[in-house]
């Protein structure tokens, strides 16, 4: 049975797995960089704080927020499901989500850098790796996102229930 968006547009099973798929593989990497760079950090000893130090901390802190902000509005911007009632609109939700995804992995770096410079330890990276994964989660679509778009989703205001 074919997930079914409106009347107008029709979302292909495959082509809801593609889209699905392309964001894990992207959660995937994510993965990756934070292995790696655990595997950096663990053997990088702390430095002793000074002005430069917390200058980093502050500038790896702001990007942060940034690519947390820049996610979200990315993906309920171009991502929504509501973009998917109108004609043609499938790609660029599918791009949405994945950019919104590769955005997030963004924080990566970000907290290798912090971790890198200011605070090697798993407490100062954590915010870095926690938020690239949730917002790579958030990323994907989920069947919630096709009743919105369908205008069904009074089942899931309605705490589950069919009435």
């Amino acid at each position: 049975m074919k997930p079914r968006v409106s009347k107008a547009v029709e979302i292909a099973p495959e082509e809801w797995k593609r889209t699905r798929g392309a964001v894990l593989n992207v959660l995937i990497l994510t993965s990756v960089g934070i292995a790696l760079s655990g595997i950096v950090l663990a053997r990088r000893p702390v430095p002793a704080p000074t002005e430069a130090t917390r200058e980093i901390a502050r500038q790896t802190f702001g990007g942060l927020i940034g690519v947390v902000l820049l996610s979200y509005v990315y993906r309920r911007m171009f991502g929504s499901a509501s973009r998917l009632q109108e004609k043609g609109r499938l790609e660029r939700f599918r791009r949405a989500r994945i950019a919104s995804a590769l955005i997030a992995g963004a924080a990566v770096p970000l907290g290798f850098a912090h971790g890198y410079y200011v605070r090697p330890t798993l407490d100062g990276v954590a915010p870095f790796w926690v938020a690239a994964l949730a917002l790579g989660v958030l990323a994907v679509p989920k069947n919630a996102d096709l009743a919105e778009a369908d205008g069904s989703s009074s089942h899931f205001r309605n705490g589950g229930s069919s009435t």
